[in-house]
């Protein structure tokens, strides 16, 4: 009889698994790392979305440059939180540089797609 629940449980298991109902979280995802870090410090993060940036222009210059305004912003931000815990939380300071040097990247790349062609500036 166990045999018989385990070969039952093993079956639901991959079903809910191939639907993605008992997929974790991905904890190399900056959204996920911010909120394990709100609840390890007795926070419940937020299912709010900020408001999003649109200039209804289609073109992909704008859209690039939308994209370079939204993750400056983002930089912007996690500079300000560096500020603020720096001296006070290695863990927060660590989460702030790693996302610091992440959108850093993005802007690099944004930067990269907004070159004319033949341009190194």
């Amino acid at each position: 009889m166990p045999l018989a629940l385990l070969g039952l449980a093993l079956s639901y298991t991959s079903d809910a698994a191939a639907c993605g109902c008992f997929t974790p979280p991905d904890p190399s995802v900056p959204i996920v790392q911010a909120g394990e870090l709100i609840t390890a410090f007795g926070g419940h993060p937020s299912l709010k979305i900020g408001p999003m940036l649109e200039t209804h222009q289609h073109d992909v210059n704008e859209i690039l440059k939308e994209a370079h305004d939204h993750e400056k912003v983002g930089l912007d931000e996690y500079h300000k939180l560096l500020g603020l815990v720096t001296g006070h939380n290695v863990l927060l300071e660590e989460y702030a540089r790693d996302q610091i040097s992440a959108e850093e990247m993005h802007l690099a790349d944004i930067r990269k797609m907004m070159r004319k062609p033949g341009s190194i500036k």
